[in-house]
């Protein structure tokens, strides 16, 4: 009986003898216990490491608080990416503030990554109160991305490329939408600019434009408005829409932007299907991408 009472009792003391161990440590030794808590993957020794009002800037810029959200920001990047690592090569000190240099590395999929990395850290009393991480993170989401969606995915629309619409008096249609709405009017409309949900790191774009009421454009379809559809792998979806028996108007046009075709809907509406090449497209718009 008396073992089991031991036990207990070392086990009710262990958080308190650990806090009371981590104050002892110096900022670099705190730091040194913290990555290879990290290097291991462990969750709860990494929140042993965390003051209660801990904060993390994560390689994105995104600031979290508190231990359960850290703990389980970390916990997510372990299971994203396999392998996750941190290697040190260079650590200074100054009081309480840290200043790490070295590299992360993982593995997304069956491609191992590595990029240099740095950290900025403030100890108190044996813990991290807050950690900024310095890294690029294209590499690993770009690996991510192609690994959640790859090359080969069923052909599909993916979202709104354009919306088209005839109207009486082009002119007066644009200038209503710019005086009433607000919108960024020229010769051709607006457009609509967005984060893609796959690489929030990339733009997207929709386009609004009003057609003078005689145009040919939207022929064979007698409606007054077209849809523009963003859509990916044109040739394999044209094939499959061929297959299927639907109408395809004309031949796939390419341009340094993108490639477009035209088909018919089952009620008579013409619609252009656009694989968007946005990174061009954004430097027609003057917009950065990324």
């Amino acid at each position: 009986m008396k073992k089991y009472l031991c036990l207990i009792v070392a086990v009710i003391l262990f958080p308190f003898s650990q806090a009371k161990s981590n104050s002892r440590l110096t900022p670099k030794d705190v730091f040194e216990h913290f990555v290879a808590a990290v290097n291991r993957h462990d969750g709860q020794a990494i929140a042993n490491f965390l003051t209660g009002d801990h904060r993390f800037i994560n390689a994105a810029g995104n600031e979290l608080k508190g231990i359960d959200t850290v703990k389980a920001e970390w916990q997510d990047y372990f299971a994203v990416f396999a392998n996750y690592k941190v290697e040190i090569s260079q650590i200074f000190t100054e009081g309480n503030k840290v200043a790490a240099f070295g590299s992360v590395a993982g593995t997304v999929g069956t491609t191992r990554w590595e990029m240099p990395a740095s950290w900025r850290a403030e100890i108190t009393d044996g813990k991290l109160a807050e950690l900024q991480l310095y890294s690029d993170t294209k590499l690993p989401f770009d690996l991510l991305v192609k690994n959640t969606y790859p090359a080969n995915p069923n052909p599909r629309a993916t979202s709104i490329g354009g919306i088209f619409f005839k109207c009486v008096d082009v002119e007066k249609t644009r200038a209503w939408y710019k005086d009433i709405l607000g919108l960024n009017i020229d010769k051709y409309g607006t457009t609509f600019e967005w984060r893609q949900a796959a690489d929030p790191g990339m733009m997207g774009y929709t386009q609004w434009s009003p057609f003078k009421s005689t145009t040919k454009y939207f022929e064979p379809s007698t409606k007054e408005f077209m849809i523009n559809y963003r859509v990916t792998h044109i040739e394999a979806l044209v094939e499959k829409m061929q297959k299927a028996g639907v109408t395809v108007t004309d031949k796939i046009e390419s341009f340094e932007y993108g490639k477009f075709v035209h088909v018919m809907d089952c009620d008579g509406n013409k619609l252009e299907l656009w694989e968007p090449n946005d990174e061009e497209y954004g430097k027609i718009l003057g917009v950065k991408t990324n």
